[in-house]
């Protein structure tokens, strides 16, 4: 059952104030005295009140980097194309600056980081529903998550491996951040792996690459969007011609991956139904529902046209 909307009168009563000063400070109006503003909104946020119409939606971002991660832009974009089209509001805020939330009414929150370490403090600084994309949930402090299906794209993935003829790969674990998806894209790439009696090994660097290439691999998998070339350039400058004679499986980034001429399969994440789904997920979450669950998603995993390519040796 949906939870009974609280009105502005109601927040005025457990403040002790005036409901036309309720609604100035819910409007962030400068009028309002801070300490005033601050009583407000703590009876508000305990009280779980929503916005009727234009809720204002945080959005948590990673601390900007020098470098552009393809996965964070594209996933920023689905998602506010998403909220524009269901007509909320949104603030960018970097993850290393939430404890101002608290300074303004905010309805609910969206975290695009994927460290962790979000959903462990949320609770300690904010009331606000939380959703994260592509993190852990903790459901008891209102905190769920919409993820990727890592076990969804690892089967199909060791299965289109099987099919054609691969029998040693290599599984790069070089990412930077340690989160969920790359502890779970691990676990299941592995296991199923095993179940398909398939010789694989996990490498992080370049050398331990370099001796499975020496070893005789035929395909590395690399669970990320590879924006960064450096990898792919590494593999040609070893001499292994892609996709002849090795088979190079990563997920996909516009205007790079179609340039470099891989068979195989198409993997990408479903960045708009991650949005959608997850301001489906807030949504309920703001209206109090019950029986809410976390949600996953699916990868988008297509066969790509073959280029004429022969098996390579050891297949």
């Amino acid at each position: 059952m949906k939870k009974k909307k609280v009105t502005v009168r109601e927040i005025a009563r457990a403040a002790g104030c005036a409901h036309c000063t309720v609604s100035r400070a819910l409007a962030d109006e400068s009028c309002v005295a801070a300490e005033t503003r601050d009583r407000i909104l703590k009876a508000a946020r305990e009280l779980g009140y929503t916005r009727r119409r234009g809720n204002v939606i945080a959005v948590l971002i990673p601390a900007f980097q020098e470098e552009v991660c393809y996965y964070n832009t594209r996933m920023l974009c689905a998602l506010s194309r998403a909220l524009d089209r269901e007509g909320f509001s949104f603030e960018l805020i970097p993850e290393n600056h939430i404890r101002p939330l608290n300074e303004k009414h905010i309805d609910g929150a969206f975290s695009l980081c994927y460290s962790g370490e979000i959903a462990k403090k949320w609770s300690e600084l904010n009331m606000i529903p939380l959703v994260c994309i592509n993190d852990f949930s903790y459901h008891t402090d209102r905190i769920y998550s919409v993820c990727s299906d890592d076990r969804h794209a690892m089967k199909e993935i060791v299965r289109y491996l099987q099919e054609q003829g691969h029998r040693k790969i290599a599984y790069c674990d070089r990412l930077s951040v340690k989160n969920l998806n790359h502890f779970r894209r691990r676990k299941f790439f592995l296991e199923f792996a095993e179940n398909a009696s398939l010789s694989a090994f996990s490498v992080r660097t370049k050398k331990e690459i370099a001796e499975l290439l020496g070893e005789g691999i035929t395909a590395l998998v690399c669970p990320f969007e590879m924006a960064n070339l450096e990898l792919y350039a590494f593999l040609k400058h070893a001499g292994r011609r892609i996709p002849e004679e090795l088979e190079l499986i990563c997920w996909d980034v516009p205007g790079i991956t179609e340039e470099l001429n891989l068979n195989g399969l198409s993997v990408k994440q479903d960045f708009d139904r991650l949005a959608e789904e997850g301001i489906r997920l807030l949504k309920e979450l703001m209206e109090g529902r019950s029986g809410v669950r976390d949600v996953s998603v699916p990868y988008r995993i297509t066969r790509r046209p073959a280029a004429g390519k022969g098996p390579a040796p050891g297949r």
